[in-house]
């Protein structure tokens, strides 16, 4: 018996041993590496990826707490050649839908070694997160039109401040945002979408972020902080040296910038273009030539202007001094710089050059006709009309000598400030502002001093306006004592048809040098920019008037070196180009954002 006992254990730790002699070592056993739900994998189902733990067997799996169960998708991991399945049907990873609504028992299984493990796979929904914005920014890639860079805001509590400058445009912002996990974020009753949403940030907005059943919501208010923007050079134009006179516009149509002037005579040059108009665009970082360089006439002086239209054609206005008289000339780019209408109609000899650009069929040039022997008068303000020709006429000041004058355009209405010639009807140098709308011209001032000035100063003068029909006009005067110029910028509503004193005073820079220069421009939202000269310290300033502390801000130098022609202009998103050309006749740009 004890003999048959024996046999009997031999034989089995024989066939173990043979079993093991069989076994190869280096296949591994059957084994789950990595098991998760993956956004890619369920679609509508999730929005995040939801990686498990894997714990011996037993695998684990937090998902969002609105999450359907019943329809997953697993994405998963095994050892090579090991077969997954559920109750006898292969789950494939990224592929097979599973309900794991209630655990759920993976067998794992080997067939070389005939060998399988089960797993069990357990999935909960996590616990709603509070309600909360983590971070607010509004990106430069989703607001091009508005800010130049990415501004990130400031989180205090329930109340987000973002820095920017008054003249961005707020109107169609896309915030950036950050939430904790399954919030939903809105704005009244509009869901919104970080990076995509857009939003009028004129006045404050109030955010509204709750958890994914809507049992706990927090409000938080964005608003907008007004801060002084950033001057950045842009690259100096000096290819070739620039003239007097040189004019800033931007495209309407691209935002681009461009300068129009004309190519400045140097001695011992023998340069083509010379006295002659070339227009250039900054695009992709560097100055490029519009056409070709000096493509027009010589021209007389520095009275020619520059305009582009709202669909983004360029347009130049000159006096042509290759002609007698020296009369204005109108020249458009379309592939090639090429005149407008017939060449040479008027017997004006044309001073102050201004242009008012519209359309192919809608081109206004003023200017001060100087030619005693023409048929309008001389020293008189004429218009040359385009509306597939030209056609010349008076003004409302017609019989009356001018001795300077600016224009600008808004809308389709081209304006005029207009000095008078000494006096006029017992008023010195007095000054006038005209519109010209559908073929009619109507005067907003006429023979204007303020009350307490000797007259109305000759050495810096501009206007500018806006979309609505505000109209903004810079003179200077002595009307605070008497005896010392300052500058003073009005406003004209046109709804009222009254004018009145930005900021109710003058601005307190004392104009005491002859070469002193300022420009005015709006910015979309309305806010008005003045930029001067002051030639004695030879500093160029740039100030606006706030609206909320109704001053004038502290100036912000621009540049402090020998200048002249300041220019500034704004996009229509409140992109600001300021410029000016150098003692070197180079034209260095800024860029205010």
């Amino acid at each position: 018996m004890k003999t048959a006992k024996f046999l009997c254990a031999a034989a089995i730790a024989a066939l173990t041993a043979l079993v093991s002699c069989n076994k190869d070592p280096d296949i591994p056993e059957p084994l789950v590496k990595s098991f998760g739900f993956y956004a890619s994998d369920n679609v509508g189902r999730i929005d995040s990826d939801c990686v498990g733990a894997v714990s011996g067997t037993e695998i684990t799996v937090g998902v969002p707490p609105t999450t359907d169960l019943s329809e997953l998708v697993a994405r998963f991991t095994t050892n090579d050649g090991n077969i997954v399945s559920v109750g006898g049907v292969a789950l494939i990873s990224g592929q097979t839908v599973q309900d794991y609504s209630a655990p759920v028992s993976l067998k794992v299984e080997d067939e070389e070694l005939k060998a399988s493990v089960l797993y069990t796979v357990k999935v909960s929904l996590n616990p709603d997160s509070d309600p909360k914005l983590t971070s607010f920014k509004f990106e430069l890639v989703n607001n091009l039109e508005a800010v130049g860079e990415d501004i990130e805001g400031e989180i205090s509590g329930d109340a987000i401040s973002v820095p920017m400058i008054k003249a961005a445009d707020k109107t169609k912002l896309v915030a950036t945002f950050t939430t904790t996990p399954t919030n939903v974020v809105k704005v009244g009753d509009a869901v919104q979408v970080s990076g995509e949403t857009a939003n009028d940030f004129t006045n404050p907005v109030d955010y509204i972020v709750s958890n994914s059943d809507g049992s706990k919501s927090a409000l938080y208010s964005v608003s907008i902080r007004t801060v002084n923007g950033k001057l950045e050079p842009i690259v100096t134009y000096s290819e070739r040296p620039v003239f007097s006179g040189a004019v800033l516009r931007v495209d309407p149509s691209d935002k681009s910038p461009y300068i129009g002037f004309k190519e400045r005579e140097v001695k011992d040059s023998e340069s083509v273009s010379a006295e002659k108009m070339t227009v250039v665009k900054y695009v992709d970082g560097a100055w490029s030539t519009v056409g070709s360089a000096g493509f027009s006439k010589n021209v007389n002086s520095s009275h020619y202007d520059f305009d582009i239209t709202k669909e983004g054609t360029p347009y130049v206005a000159y006096a042509n001094a290759e002609v007698s008289p020296k009369n204005a000339q109108v020249m458009k780019y379309d592939g090639g710089w090429k005149v407008v209408g017939e060449e040479n109609t008027s017997d004006m000899l044309s001073n102050y050059v201004g242009l008012a650009a519209f359309s192919d069929n809608n081109i206004v040039v003023t200017q001060i006709n100087g030619n005693a022997k023409s048929t309008f008068s001389n020293r008189t303000l004429v218009a040359s009309v385009f509306n597939g020709s030209w056609n010349n006429q008076e003004t409302n000041l017609a019989k009356t000598q001018v001795y300077a004058k600016a224009s600008c355009k808004a809308g389709e209405t081209a304006y005029v400030l207009a000095i008078r010639r000494g006096k006029s009807d017992g008023v010195n140098y007095g000054h006038d502002v005209l519109a010209y709308n559908g073929g009619n011209w109507s005067s907003l001032r006429s023979n204007y001093v303020r009350e307490g000035a000797t007259q109305t100063g000759t050495y810096v003068y501009d206007i500018t306006a806006a979309e609505d029909g505000s109209v903004y006009i810079l003179t200077a005067d002595n009307a605070s004592d008497g005896s010392a110029y300052h500058f003073v910028v009005e406003k004209y509503n046109p709804t009222t048809k009254d004018w009145s004193v930005v900021g109710g005073s003058f601005y307190p820079y004392v104009h005491a040098d002859s070469h002193d220069r300022a420009k005015i421009a709006v910015a979309p939202d309305g806010t008005i920019y003045l930029l001067y000269l002051d030639n004695k310290s030879n500093a160029l300033n740039l100030t606006w008037f706030d609206s909320e502390t109704k001053q004038w801000a502290d100036p912000l130098l621009v540049a402090n070196e020998k200048a002249t022609d300041p220019c500034i202009a704004f996009t229509t998103s409140g992109v600001g180009y300021i410029a000016f050309t150098d003692a070197n006749n180079a034209e260095k740009v800024f860029i205010y954002r």
